[in-house]
């Protein structure tokens, strides 16, 4: 049975200390030129042919580039510097600004033939306007006139006391220490329920 294989494998010599004698063939010998410098010239100027034109894909490149940019920000800066809006409005939102707009000229109109509206300044933050400080003779710098301890608009809403006498009812207490112990600042006797602004 293995009579067979080994007629078929490969012999391999054992391995021997003596070296077995390599034979060399000679080297293919290349024909030289005559001058060797000037195959090496050829070479160079043949090299330089190819790469000696001008690099149009490198300046098409980069002048696409510039383009592609150009065009960006220009884009850019037109979207940003819009003053309209970008979504269009819908039809009926524009009958309904029209209608706004009519409705907002009459309103003028009417503004124009009415007094000039009350002026709404208060410069001290009491709550009487500026005009009203003016008409009571109270100061418009300060919340507290008469420094009794009750603010302007509390002395004339609400406990009906002179904001420009600390001591309304001459009875030698301060308007704002009597409403603190329950006393009547306009009078004699005891609070008995704080007035309201109607009364």
């Amino acid at each position: 049975m293995f009579d067979t294989t080994d007629k078929v494998a490969p012999q391999v010599t054992p391995p021997t200390d003596v070296p077995t004698p390599v034979s060399e063939a000679p080297a293919p010998r290349i024909p030289l030129s005559s001058s060797p410098t000037s195959s090496v010239e050829e070479r160079i100027a043949a090299v330089s042919e190819k790469q000696s034109g001008f690099p149009w894909k490198v300046i098409f490149l980069i002048f696409g580039v510039v383009v592609v940019i150009g065009a960006a920000l220009l884009l850019s800066m037109r979207i940003l510097g819009a003053r309209t809006p970008v979504t269009p409005s819908s039809p009926v939102q524009q009958e309904v600004e029209e209608v706004v707009e009519v409705e907002e000229e009459e309103k003028v109109e009417e503004e124009e033939e009415e007094e000039e509206p009350v002026s709404r300044k208060d410069t001290d933050k009491d709550g009487l306007t500026d005009e009203e400080e003016a008409e009571y003779g109270t100061s418009s710098s300060a919340a507290d006139t008469d420094s009794d301890g009750l603010f302007d608009p509390e002395e004339i809403r609400t406990w009906e006391t002179d904001p420009l006498n600390p001591d309304t009812d001459g009875d030698g207490y301060l308007d704002g220490e009597e409403v603190d112990g329950g006393y009547n600042p306009n009078g004699e006797g005891l609070l008995r329920e704080p007035p309201t602004e109607s009364s």
